[in-house]
């Protein structure tokens, strides 16, 4: 409960607080826009960002049934982090996989991605070490392309990634934590497909145009200037990461570690991958800038709404929501956890799930 309503403050303060005051005067147009924002589609293609998944495959279903998605019409996009820590990774993975939607070869060709680094060669087994640098710049995704799935890595892709190297020519242990079976129950087909993912992509074009983009739902500003047609319409870009980016780097610059883990950055302009020091990662994003970046990675924070950003991850895994954007009405939609599947740190099992539950 508590979270909850830190993440509706934290939401309320990054929108328009200027504003606030005028909204509370217009609490009719405020419901007007409720009804707007969560009207069923009338049909079209729509996209939809989805938060970390981290294994939960049945939250997953349950997202896309509420969601009502069409694989005919919609395109899908996961923020990364779909597998680890959760009960069913396996079945995420080969969820996407399967997908016919799923291009392989256009999700990991420069054809789509905006970022040129190569993997961390800790997560590179020696067959792989020479894997080739996108170096078309064009790294976009248009949208005369057909309804796909998309997927970028997260830091938990890269983990499984490393360890998977690691691993590589050992015997099986008698006793193996959760992280280091899901390792090794991969193929080496799913182990090649998550090397290939992108960690960047940028989706443009006329079917993101909005005037409700993006409409955080506990906003009363937001939700009245769209009930009185006052958001400003035009087409929007929008990238996709898994944590974020470093300040005043180029997109095609951007570090690996620093879009897979960065959620702070200091005062000297570090990224950091820690929430002790310097402020959020999307407070130092050039605010002048057209596009607007949709990211997961930081639970603590949970659903994060503004003009120029989308954080999804609202802890699914740790017993709270999966959360989804879609555009291009604007409208975020969310299922409970069945239950708490993880703790910050490490996974849970057994009985200590039902004691997690009651504690947290």
């Amino acid at each position: 409960m508590l979270g909850e309503l830190r993440n509706r403050l934290f939401c309320f303060v990054t929108g328009d607080l200027a504003f606030a005051f005028a909204a509370v005067g217009i609490a009719a147009a405020c419901r007007i826009a409720a009804v707007r924002l969560f009207r069923k589609e009338a049909g079209g293609r729509r996209t939809i960002f989805v938060g970390d998944v981290h294994g939960c495959f049945d939250e997953l279903m349950m997202l896309l049934e509420k969601c009502s998605y069409d694989l005919s019409k919609d395109r899908l996009v996961f923020v990364g982090d779909v597998i680890n820590k959760g009960p069913k990774s396996k079945e995420v993975l080969q969820w996407i996989m399967n997908h016919p939607g799923t291009d392989w070869q256009a999700m990991s060709s420069a054809a789509v991605r905006i970022d040129r680094a190569p993997l961390p060669s800790r997560c590179l087994v020696p067959s792989t070490q020479e894997t080739p640098t996108p170096s078309d710049l064009n790294f976009r995704v248009k949208t005369s392309d057909r309804p796909s799935v998309f997927c970028v890595l997260g830091n938990h892709e890269l983990k499984i990634l490393e360890l998977s190297a690691k691993l590589r020519g050992q015997e099986k242990m008698e006793k193996e934590d959760e992280q280091t079976k899901l390792t090794r129950s991969l193929t080496e087909e799913e182990t090649r497909f998550l090397r290939g993912l992108p960690f960047a992509v940028r989706f443009e074009g006329g079917e993101l145009d909005s005037s409700f983009w993006p409409l955080n739902p506990h906003s009363l500003w937001q939700r009245a200037v769209a009930a009185m047609g006052l958001r400003r319409r035009g087409p929007r870009k929008a990238i996709v990461v898994h944590a974020g980016f470093a300040p005043d780097v180029s997109l095609e610059e951007q570090d690996a570690e620093v879009m897979t883990h960065v959620r702070n950055v200091k005062s000297d302009g570090t990224p950091s991958a820690s929430r002790a020091s310097g402020s959020h990662w999307v407070k130092t994003w050039r605010t002048s800038q057209k596009d607007i970046v949709v990211y997961g990675h930081d639970a603590n924070r949970g659903l994060c709404v503004s003009r120029h950003f989308v954080g999804l991850d609202t802890g699914c895994v740790y017993g709270r929501r999966l959360s989804a954007l879609i555009l291009p009405s604007g409208s975020i939609v969310s299922v409970q956890a069945q239950q708490m599947y993880a703790v910050p740190g490490k996974q849970i099992s057994g009985w200590r799930r039902w004691m997690a539950r009651k504690l947290f």
